[in-house]
């Protein structure tokens, strides 16, 4: 894979997860728009665990260098997975999973289910809003430094950087490893 395909990928989930962030901000005592942004950050974080993570994880793991990333990868797998739990927990407060809602109301309520109307309680998701926005930018710091890994291995492998600036990349990577996950745990745990 192409270091620039990494680039254009990075650059497309920093721009979505900007505009989370943003939104969150924006919109957050407008009921109308909460609901939208809870249904759009549903759906990145079902994308990114996907389909980012597995590229950028899987260029790590096929590394077929002197330098493994095995412990670094349990760890970033382990943290991203309480991120995403961490930010699912949230939006479940905000706006229950629409099949988990769907079960409760098939017990003989007259609910429309084609007319979908939610409540939100604005004041009272504040804190979880709040812990949405903390999360997705503590996941962006992590992906684009794991984003900057990634692209310095595919350099290396294809000799467009020598191996001092690798080793270099990659003693700092390791280090920004052990960090997050210290970060994370003050943080959010």
């Amino acid at each position: 894979m192409e270091h620039e395909s990494i680039t254009i990928l990075i650059n497309r989930f920093n721009n979505v997860i900007d505009s989370l962030i943003d939104d969150f901000k924006k919109y957050n005592l407008d009921e109308e728009a909460i609901i939208f942004i809870t249904k759009k950050t549903r759906n990145f974080v079902g994308f990114t665990n996907l389909a980012l993570l597995n590229v950028i994880f899987k260029v790590l793991e096929d590394v077929d260098l002197r330098y493994t990333f095995d412990d670094e990868i349990k760890l970033l797998d382990e943290i991203i997975d309480n991120i995403f739990d961490n930010i699912n927990e949230s939006l479940d407060v905000i706006l229950p999973d629409e099949d988990e809602e769907e079960h409760g109301h098939s017990h003989g309520h007259s609910h429309d289910h084609n007319h979908e109307h939610h409540h939100i309680d604005v004041d009272a998701v504040q804190g979880d809003i709040t812990n949405i926005r903390e999360n997705l930018i503590f996941l962006k710091k992590i992906v684009l430094d794991l984003g900057q890994m990634v692209i310095s291995v595919l350099k290396f492998q294809s000799k467009n950087i020598k191996e001092d600036q690798f080793r270099e990349d990659y003693c700092d990577f390791k280090s920004n490893i052990k960090e997050y996950k210290q970060e994370f745990d003050e943080k959010f745990k």
